[in-house]
C-alpha cells in the first residue's frame, strides 16, 4: 500500500510537471501566433476625397507642397506650383486640419486638390479666390 502511494505520487507530480510545462509552451506559442496588438492612431481622421465634384481653375499664392493629410508634418506627395491651375475637390469645401501659417496667414483650414494630375491636401490660405 505505501509502494502505490508513492507510485501516485511520482505520477501525479510528474502530470502536474508536464501541465505546467504544456500551458507555458501554449502561452508561448499563442504569443507568437498572434501579431502584437498596434497603437490607435488617435489623430486619424476619414477626410473626403472626391474628386470627381469640384471647383476651378485655381492657382496657388506661391508653391505648396501637396500631402497625404491635411497637416504640415505629413508626406509631401507633390508640389502645385504658381504656373498650374488646378482644382479643388469635394465641391470646393474645406477641412480642419492641422495648424499651419503659410502664404502670410495661420490657419488650420486644408482643401483637398489636383494639380497637374497629382492629388494632395494644400493649406487653404495658399490657394488664390479662397
Amino acid at each position: 500500500m505505501k509502494m502505490k502511494l508513492k507510485t501516485l505520487g511520482i505520477t501525479a507530480a510528474a502530470v502536474a510537471f508536464a501541465g505546467t510545462a504544456f500551458m507555458a509552451s501554449s502561452a508561448v506559442a499563442g504569443e507568437s501566433a498572434q501579431p502584437a496588438a498596434q497603437p490607435a492612431d488617435v489623430s486619424a481622421k476619414a477626410y473626403p476625397k472626391n474628386c470627381s465634384s469640384g471647383l476651378g481653375p485655381y492657382k496657388v499664392k506661391a508653391n505648396v507642397k501637396q500631402r497625404t493629410h491635411p497637416k504640415s508634418s505629413a508626406t509631401a506627395v507633390a508640389l502645385w506650383t504658381t504656373k498650374e491651375e488646378g482644382t479643388v475637390c469635394n465641391d470646393g469645401k474645406s477641412y480642419n486640419g492641422g495648424k499651419y501659417t503659410k502664404c502670410g496667414k495661420t490657419s488650420n483650414n486644408w482643401v483637398y486638390a489636383v494639380a497637374g494630375h497629382r492629388k494632395g491636401w494644400v493649406p487653404e490660405t495658399c490657394v488664390k479666390g479662397r
